[in-house]
This record gives C-alpha cells, structure tokens and sequence, in this order.
C-alpha cells in the first residue's frame, strides 16, 4: 500500500482555476508527473466498437464490439486482445493474429463508436464512486454529480489525475470555491475517460491512499490500465 503523505498544498490560482503543487520534503512530487495538456494517443477499451478492413482479404472485414475482456473475435485469427491498445498497436497485434492465414497481412482498425467513459469521484463528496460522463464536463461539474460538496470539504484544492502519456500519473489542483464564486474563474478543463477527481477534507494527504484503494485496486478493467503509482 502506497503510504506518502501531503502537506497542504496553498495554491495560487490563476483564471483556469488551476495550479501545480510545489515539491517539499514531505510531498513527493516525484510520484506524480508535471501536468501537461498535451492528449495521451486514444486507446481501445471494453464496449468500443472497431471497424477491421482486410484489403487483401474482404470476406474478413468486419465491425467488432470490443468484449469485457478486452479481446474481439477475429475470423480466422480467434480472439486477440486490443484493450488498452493504441490503433496502430491494435492493427499489430492483428497482423500477428492473421499472420499464419494470410501473407504479410495489412490491416486498418478504425474506431466506431465508444463505451462508457467513466471518472471516478471520492473524497468529501456526498456519493463517490465511478461514473459516467455525460458530456464534455469539468471538475465542478463532476462534484455536483456525486452529490456536492460535504460541509468538511477543501473546495479550494480539488485534486484530478490523469494518466500520462507513458502511462504513469499526473496531478493538478482545481480551485472549485471560485469557480462557484465567480463564473469567470470555473475551472474548464473537460475530464477524460479514467480521470480521478478526489476532493480532500483539509489537505491532499489522502489522495494518495485513494489512488490505492479505489483506483488501482479496484478498477472495472484490470488489464493494462493503470497509473503507475508504484514505489521505484
């Protein structure tokens, strides 16, 4: 079980409503990469839905649903996993399925449609748990769907996690106190599926238990996805 512990992290907040904790002795930044707004490539889960053309053999093109347990019935290839894939490492793991059937395969795997994106809301808010977006919503948004705030609630320093594009963690702080105060100040990022908002009582020290208990230990799929909170 992953132990560090947070100081109080007293943000700065600017008009996007966020801001990045400062590293101390006792707050292990290091865990938690610097936050960055660039796109991690799309990956393949559970419920998405893939077109598979076969150029080279059309009588095996087809459209799949990707299964709960991350794999798709290929014709001639059986079952091959592409959950947690990128696109191009989707057509590869294909490629090698149908490689003994057909000589030097070229596949193209184009995505079709999309299961539930879910976020997972904990801490001091009146109904954690995993939910569904029903939209392009930002961290408020995602609080007043579990429920709002609890009255113990440090509104100023709501944490969201994202994973990286390397598959580890990052971390920002939402100031959601003014946002309610002011429109101007709402914090706009849109979530994406898998973020993790987590409200503390007073400080982000239980963050990092939350990650533990609620998130890698506990999430609907339990191949490949995960934020790389291990100790080196």
């Amino acid at each position: 079980m992953l132990r560090a512990l947070f100081t109080t992290c007293f943000l700065t907040v600017a008009a996007a409503g966020c801001a990045t904790p400062q590293p101390t002795a006792s707050f292990p930044i290091g865990r938690f990469q610097a936050w960055s707004d660039q796109d991690a490539p799309f990956r393949l889960y559970p419920g998405d839905t893939v077109t598979i053309d076969v150029p080279s053999a059309p009588e095996l093109s087809s459209a799949l649903e990707v299964g709960p347990d991350g794999r798709i019935s290929v014709p001639l290839g059986g079952r091959v996993m592409i959950a947690d894939m990128t696109v191009d490492e989707a057509e590869a793991a294909l490629e090698s399925a149908l490689a003994s059937q057909l000589r030097e395969p070229d596949i193209e795997v184009r995505p079709t449609g999309y299961g539930s994106r879910q976020v997972f809301i904990g801490g001091e808010v009146e109904q954690p748990g995993i939910y569904d977006l029903p939209g392009d919503i930002g961290a408020l948004e995602a609080v007043l769907m579990a429920g709002g705030f609890k009255d113990t609630a440090r509104r100023r320093a709501v944490v969201v996690v994202r994973r990286t594009l390397d598959g580890g963690a990052m971390m920002r702080v939402a100031d959601i106190q003014s946002g309610l105060n002011d429109p101007v100040l709402t914090d706009r990022m849109p979530l994406k599926r898998f973020d993790v908002v987590f409200v503390p009582r007073s400080t982000i020290a239980e963050v990092d238990l939350f990650m533990k208990q609620y998130v890698r230990d506990a999430l609907p799929v339990n191949f490949g996805l995960y934020y790389d909170l291990r100790d080196n």
